[in-house]
């Protein structure tokens, strides 16, 4: 067992999300495209209808319309012509709220996207808020995701996303750039932000960064030639996933936003060795840290002895291990999540993160409401649960005597 359970309904690992980030693009515009088709339907192409009509046969009133492509419309008619707050129901289970004017969308309305399985609730679902002129897609474009995350925001014309562009990540970092003519961010125009504002500049490919230069002020640095330069001429970082069998092809790269952020230093808990330390005030949600790793399958850290397992939590689908000797901040130091230490009054959670070098992993998240103070201690409830058979916890000695004294 690891030190978090893994949870199967998050999303898949790093891949799958950024594929998800390259094709979003094309399904939203198809469902906008056939919104905006739906606006045009002809009254013979009603199948069915609930509500009254006026002398001359046309729409009147609150009504509920089904047209024989399987869509429904529900909200208020004037002579025929939709009007005031209405909802557009998709075949596929697409859902569009909006105001119309002369039977067209007009202003802010809202996309809930189909659903990925059965059964899921429409909270569960992705969704989109567009401004929409004459019944077309014409301005700010947001997007969420079935957890509520912001995902995208940008321009966009009918079909078509323009302008710039930005990609938001689980954790809190994000892409921005100019806008293909296909809606997804051009290679040449990508840069990254971590949470503060810093970052990188440099070359990308399809979102992943080839070369990338860390700045201080992503923003500042953009529009300042001078110290675009001195960026270009510092340290060079790129996206360099671990494997199975390898952690990281250069271990001893620090991650320049987590050293701004933590060190390591001998722990005050006793018989924990080292420990991982705040460098400066963090308010709470501040994401402090990183936890990378190799990364192992459930299967192989659960057949395996609870020695091997100090430094092992899981993702989703794997779990990410700092083994020996790598637990050396002599030998590896790219991250140092797996420094903290254990606390059943923490100040740290563990979250998830899109990093722009390791990938899907895993983060030390500050919980406490007055945040933490410079050079203190960052610990976290590593919430061992897994019930035996037996009825017992499944854990490490060490995590159960100390449960059991706080009993």
């Amino acid at each position: 067992m690891v030190k978090r359970k893994s949870n199967k309904k998050r999303k898949q690992r790093e891949e799958e999300e950024r594929e998800n980030n390259n094709n979003n693009s094309n399904n939203d515009n198809n469902i906008i495209e056939t919104a905006e088709r739906e606006q045009e339907e002809e009254e013979e192409e009603i199948e069915e209808i609930e509500g009254e009509s006026n002398d001359r046969g046309e729409l009147e009133g609150h009504c509920k319309v089904k047209y024989k492509n399987g869509n429904q419309f529900e909200g208020n008619f004037e002579s025929g012509k939709r009007i005031g707050k209405g909802t557009i129901k998709f075949v596929d289970g697409a859902i569009l709220d909006g105001s119309f004017q002369n039977n067209l969308l007009q202003g802010i309305c809202t996309l809930i996207f189909p659903p990925e399985e059965e059964e899921e609730d429409e909270n569960q679902r992705g969704r989109m808020e567009a401004m929409y002129e004459d019944g077309v897609v014409n301005g700010e474009c947001k997007e969420w995701d079935g957890d509520g995350r912001l995902t995208f925001e940008g321009i966009q014309r009918g079909n078509e996303r323009e302008g710039k562009g930005t990609i938001y990540f689980e954790g809190g970092g994000r892409l921005e750039g100019k806008v293909d003519l296909n809606g997804q961010l051009k290679d040449e125009s990508i840069s990254y932000f971590y949470p503060d504002g810093s970052g990188y500049i440099g070359k990308w490919k399809d979102i992943i960064m080839i070369e990338g230069y860390y700045c201080e002020n992503v923003a500042e640095t953009l529009n300042n030639e001078k110290k675009r330069r001195e960026a270009f001429s510092s340290q060079k970082f790129k996206f360099d996933p671990p494997t199975k069998k390898r952690i990281s092809r250069d271990c001893l790269l620090a991650d320049p936003y987590e050293s701004k952020h933590v060190y390591v230093d001998n722990s005050a808990i006793s018989n924990a060795n080292e420990g991982l330390f705040a460098k400066q005030f963090m308010a709470k949600g501040t994401v402090a840290a990183f936890y990378s790793g190799i990364h192992l399958s459930h299967k192989e850290v659960d057949n395996r002895s609870w020695s091997l397992n100090n430094n092992t939590i899981s993702v989703t689908d794997f779990v990410i291990d700092v083994p020996f000797p790598f637990d050396s901040t002599k030998v590896y130091s790219a991250s140092l999540g797996h420094k903290a230490n254990h606390s059943f009054q923490p100040n740290c959670i563990y979250g998830y993160y899109e990093h722009p070098r390791f990938g899907y992993i895993r983060t030390v998240q500050v919980c406490k409401e007055e945040g933490v103070m410079p050079n203190e201690e960052l610990l976290i409830d590593y919430d061992y649960h897994e019930v035996l058979p037996d009825g017992s916890i499944q854990a490490p000695d060490w995590y159960l005597n100390i449960r059991k004294q706080k009993q």
